[in-house]
């Protein structure tokens, strides 16, 4: 699955617009540094997707400032980006998003990872008129705000969704299925609903568990899984729980098939419990067999940098910022109706 057009092309328009009109957006596109505020889970049960999103920032911040001229329009200008821990609470990430937006030369923020904190952060995004790029959350509602607040992630519901219809479209005899919530992490529970309403759609009986998001002991729920006899469970937890849950699974002598998002195919997942997912089924944002040019050069770089190949939240992570560059690169080219024409994206 891969990053929709709408979303990078309203990105594109939105922050031409700011950087053209708004009072320290005017300075900003002049300024040699120009910076964005990254707002990062580096700690804390969603330190696995804050962190790779994180190295993904890294190899887009090196790539642009390496050819500037290329990438930001004139070689004389040098991109930084200001990363931040997100903390865990609202409040955090608003009084980041305040500091942030007191910098002249802040062009944009990105993140947070969280879905509460990137709730909480729109709505002062959009007053101050500074455009708000949400990485790697994949909540509902996001955009509501306004024009000003956009997502790069394809919402956690129609994830799930796609999933268990591509899995019973490969597994139409499915009777029975698991599917695995978590009892604190909003936008985990409402993916979880609909992966069971899929499965549910498809004549298919379901029995759900949940457990605390920064659990790793899924010991309950499998017993009550596998007393169930599912056949496939959809995994909706972070990428350390998916690991601990299919690891605990095969202790017991219990293998059902698995679906689930993007964090499967995390390093941490991969290195722990890749060879018991065979036949797994992913939805994901990123496609690391994208035959462009720019999705080769960051996946090389991205793995030079951290010795792992990139999943979804590292794409996620460049993509952000090679988004914003390629628009601060054009923002002097003309009106923000023609600044959609099309640009690179290792989303493609």
């Amino acid at each position: 699955m891969r990053l929709g057009r709408y979303v990078r092309w309203s990105m594109t328009a939105a922050i031409a617009t700011v950087i053209a009109h708004a009072p320290y957006g005017t300075k900003s596109a002049e300024a040699k540094d120009l910076v964005i505020g990254a707002i990062n889970s580096l700690d804390g049960p969603a330190a696995f997707v804050g962190i790779v999103a994180k190295a993904g920032v890294e190899v887009a911040t090196e790539m642009i400032n390496k050819d500037p001229e290329k990438y930001l329009g004139s070689k004389d200008r040098k991109l930084v980006v200001d990363m931040r821990n997100g903390g865990t609470s609202l409040s955090d990430a608003v009084s980041l998003g305040r500091e942030f937006a007191r910098n002249a030369d802040c062009v944009a923020i990105v993140g947070p990872s969280l879905t509460p904190q990137a709730i909480a952060l729109g709505p002062f995004a959009q007053q101050s008129k500074i455009p708000l790029l949400i990485m790697t959350s994949p909540g509902i509602g996001l955009t509501d705000p306004g024009d000003y607040v956009f997502v790069q992630s394809q919402n956690g519901p129609r994830i799930a969704e796609m999933d268990v219809k591509v899995y019973m479209k490969l597994h139409p005899n499915t009777k029975s299925a698991g599917v695995m919530s978590v009892t604190d992490n909003q936008s985990i529970i409402v993916s979880a609903d609909a992966a069971e309403k899929a499965f549910k759609d498809a004549g298919v009986t379901v029995t759900k568990t949940a457990v605390p998001f920064a659990s790793l002991d899924y010991s309950s729920s499998i017993d009550v899984l596998k007393q169930a006899n599912v056949e496939v469970i959809y995994l909706g937890q972070g990428g350390p729980g998916m690991a601990a849950a299919v690891q605990q699974a095969k202790r017991v002598g219990f293998s059902p098939q698995y679906v689930s998002y993007g964090s499967m195919v995390g390093p941490s997942v991969m290195k722990n419990v890749g060879n018991l997912l065979n036949g797994a089924i992913v939805a994901t944002d990123y496609d690391p067999n994208l035959p462009t040019p720019l999705n080769k050069a960051f996946f090389e770089a991205f793995k030079k940098l951290t010795n792992n190949d990139p999943d979804t939240y590292g794409a996620l992570g460049f993509n952000s910022v090679m988004v914003i560059a390629n628009d601060i690169g054009r923002c002097r080219a003309g009106s923000p109706e023609q600044l959609l024409a099309s640009g690179e994206s290792v989303h493609r």
